[in-house]
């Protein structure tokens, strides 16, 4: 008799939780509804629409935000683990060069500094208020080095 209760409380609790999970999940809306609806037209927006989606690609791709910051795309494939190479690097930073000449680092790219295979594809994104006119990347034994290594590896 306690294994037929405890077998329709599951049951019971099992019910429970599925109509919980239905209550939560979308509803598609009856393709065979015919009413007619107006739409009045929209208000004007103020606001400049989002920036296009970048595709993703092997290289670099500029855009601009809605704040007009210059945002760096990147996608790199086929790079080295770091821990392979002679000497041993610590990781990858990007660089970006200014048109005023002026060079700094923008950031690390995240996964190739540690078990990243050839295979693998690594994207990195930044964002500067000046627009680039180069950027490219090195393999460095510090991560926070304010000046380009020689070991440029794009």
């Amino acid at each position: 008799m306690k294994q037929i209760f405890n077998f329709l409380l599951a049951g019971t609790a099992l019910l429970v939780v599925m109509n919980g999970l239905e209550a939560c999940s979308k509803k598609s809306t009856s393709s065979k509804t015919t009413a007619t609806t107006t739409v009045e037209p929209a208000a004007k927006e103020t606001t400049p629409p989002p920036p296009p989606p970048v595709e993703e690609k092997d290289g670099m791709q500029i855009t601009r935000d809605a704040a007009g910051n210059f945002v760096i795309h990147l996608v790199v494939v086929n790079l080295e683990p770091v821990k392979l190479m002679k000497p041993v690097k610590e990781g990858y930073i990007v660089w970006m060069t200014n048109e005023s000449g002026v060079t700094s680092n923008i950031g690390t790219i995240d996964g190739a500094n540690t078990w990243t295979t050839r295979k693998d594809k690594s994207k990195f994104e930044a964002t500067s208020a000046v627009k680039p006119s180069k950027v490219f990347i090195t393999a460095e034994t510090d991560l926070k080095a304010v000046i380009p290594g020689k070991q440029v590896v794009g």
